[in-house]
């Protein structure tokens, strides 16, 4: 059996966040112009903080987090933090996801949120990085509000350098 409450303890909320984001793509290799999990737990610590923000963890009658949830708000427009929820890919039966949105999206209404949005980045050739977040957010009534786009990046190191020399006077 699994309830929703609010999150208790940042150290708690943290530890189980790792556990949630460990299998994605990004967490642990550094790939450019993706997202990191450095600055993503300096961003995830400074929202915690916030208490207008809305933080949730799914747990066990044992009090064991199997998942958490965090949500920003922003005056009446409420946003789920990026690839979350976070749940261990052992877990990831969407149970606990649409337990957890469910939830997120019952509180908010009662705070008189209009709005809640949630951005999905993953790498153009892998799609498949993405199907179960995708799939929980569908399930609960998400619908696209923007065409899919393309990230292209160039890079700029020496060995791309043009062999065009400029003079200067």
């Amino acid at each position: 059996m699994i309830s929703v409450r609010e999150a208790i303890s940042w150290k708690l909320y943290k530890e189980a966040w790792i556990k949630g984001m460990k299998h994605i793509h990004w967490f642990n290799e550094d790939i450019p112009f993706d997202y990191n999990k450095d600055e993503e737990l300096l961003e995830l610590k400074q929202d915690f903080s916030n208490s207008q923000n809305l933080f949730l963890e799914a747990i066990t009658k044992n009090e064991e987090i199997q998942g958490v949830l965090g949500i920003r708000i922003r005056n009446n427009i409420a946003s789920f933090r990026r690839w979350e929820p976070a749940i261990p890919k052992v877990n990831q039966d969407k149970e606990i996801g649409n337990i957890l949105i469910k939830e997120g999206i019952t509180s908010l209404k009662n705070k008189g949120i209009k709005e809640v949005n949630c951005m999905l980045k993953y790498p153009f050739n892998f799609p498949e990085f993405a199907i179960c977040h995708n799939d929980l957010y569908k399930d609960v009534g998400f619908k696209k509000r923007k065409v899919d786009g393309v990230s292209l990046l160039l890079n700029l190191s020496n060995k791309h350098k043009s062999k065009r020399r400029i003079q200067t006077s």
